[in-house]
């Protein structure tokens, strides 16, 4: 009789362990699913393109020039990077752009990648340095 009591108690208490465990197993894993359900519609709904205010601080230390000194024009925006002009109140014209990604925590945006234009709207050719070896060789 105690080992049918014995055995009883045992199928008894195995089914609780078994049922509480899966109820955590099945909690976990509900758990789990929202905060990626939660992550990825944020993501979606996330404005993909890159901020006004982003823009005007990555512009700021590209060419070194404050906001108030600048204007930006021509805005392009391709996915989660945008393309723009920005003119000087010297008259200076620079083609940028800024890149960003999309990640699981929210926007990552990259520094602003700044060209020169010349008066006439073309890119400004670098001027290559003049060193001695370049004298002997010719190219300058």
């Amino acid at each position: 009789m105690s080992d049918l009591i014995a055995l009883q108690a045992h199928r008894y208490l195995g089914r609780t362990f078994w049922s509480n465990a899966m109820k955590c197993v099945f909690k976990a894993v509900v758990a789990a699913a929202s905060i990626c359900l939660v992550q990825g519609c944020a993501m979606l709904g996330a404005e993909r393109n890159v901020s006004d205010a982003d823009i005007i601080s990555r512009t700021e230390s590209a060419i070194g020039i404050p906001s108030s000194n600048f204007t930006i024009s021509n805005r392009v925006n391709e996915g989660v990077t945008a393309r723009y002009k920005v003119m000087t109140k010297s008259g200076k014209q620079y083609n940028c752009f800024v890149g960003g990604s999309l990640t699981g925590i929210g926007k990552s945006v990259s520094e602003a990648v700044c060209t020169a234009l010349d008066g006439t709207g073309e890119a400004q050719t670098p001027k290559k340095p003049c060193d001695a070896l370049s004298r002997a060789a010719g190219r300058c």
